[in-house]
């Protein structure tokens, strides 16, 4: 995936991606994996651990749900980083248990991976599948084998308003699913998060990113705001929906309050230009998702 995106847009400074995990339910029928409050902990404890060890790849947006995972991630195409860098986020990862050298083979190969969200997912899903292995047991044994399905779905963003678009669709998953009236009480996702703690802790990521794109609201406060007020419009539609139960949803609703194949089937989503040149086709496409009375 990383090779053929990357020769699509090898002139681009940044690729973004919305990126599923959908927890296996093929295992023991006693062994259906479903994450507790406990288990959520522990995937953003891993999360934000990686995103440290990762200097090539952003979250921008993200929800840990029971039994699956959205992120919205940035990558870094053209990565400068020194080997004294790498092995000070390598040592710092693994927190002495392994210690780099900086003049080693290994620093130079595992440079290259500090800026590909395929080796991110992987090693995500890799690591989270081996600590619950050894926390979980079937019949008094240990279980085996990954906890995800085999391949995460991935879609490739145009930046802007895809990648807007992509992460409310994100941040409103918990009140899709029934878990939380609002979005902000949801304490496993960049939005509640961000309320809960007072903090933004992606605000640093979405700083840089405001700034490579022509907003309106050149403001990160504003553009935040922005994204509340839509949040906030989106929660009123689903709780106005549960009271009248014939209400149906706009089609701007819909596309954020009913799992919508745009963002869990479609591999290229933006314009029909962005589209067409990452598909390499030059022939018209189907429609693309994207409709200009959409806001940004």
């Amino acid at each position: 995936m990383r090779g053929r995106y990357r020769l699509s847009f090898e002139s681009n400074d940044y690729s973004y991606f919305h990126c599923i995990a959908n927890a296996t339910r093929k295992h023991h029928q006693s062994d259906k994996v479903s994450f507790d409050d406990r288990d959520k902990d522990y995937l953003l404890g891993l999360l934000q651990r990686l995103e440290k060890l990762y200097a090539g790849v952003e979250v921008l947006q993200y929800v840990i749900l029971g039994t699956h995972i959205h992120l919205v991630l940035c990558q870094k195409n053209k990565l400068k980083i020194s080997r004294a860098e790498v092995k000070e986020r390598y040592d710092e990862y693994h927190q002495g248990r392994h210690i780099m050298d900086a003049r080693s083979g290994f620093c130079y190969r595992f440079r290259d991976r500090l800026n590909d969200i395929s080796c991110f997912m992987h090693d995500y899903l890799w690591m989270s599948s081996t600590h619950f292995n050894g926390i979980r047991r079937i019949a008094g044994k240990h279980r085996f084998g990954s906890i995800w399905n085999p391949k995460f779905n991935s879609g490739l963003l145009q930046g802007g308003k895809a990648v807007n678009q992509c992460s409310l669709y994100v941040a409103m998953n918990p009140v899709r699913a029934n878990l939380v009236c609002r979005a902000e009480t949801y304490k496993w996702s960049s939005w509640g998060e961000r309320k809960i703690s007072g903090q933004d802790p992606h605000a640093r990521s979405l700083k840089k990113y405001f700034s490579r794109f022509k907003y309106e609201e050149r403001n990160y406060t504003d553009m935040m705001n922005k994204f509340g007020d839509k949040i906030e419009a989106l929660e009123k539609a689903h709780a106005l929906k549960k009271v009248k139960r014939d209400r149906k949803y706009t089609h701007h609703e819909k596309k954020y309050l009913v799992e919508n194949p745009l963002w869990h089937k479609k591999k290229f989503i933006g314009d029909r230009e962005f589209v067409n040149e990452a598909r390499g086709l030059d022939a018209p496409i189907e429609n693309s998702g994207m409709t200009p009375q959409d806001s940004s």
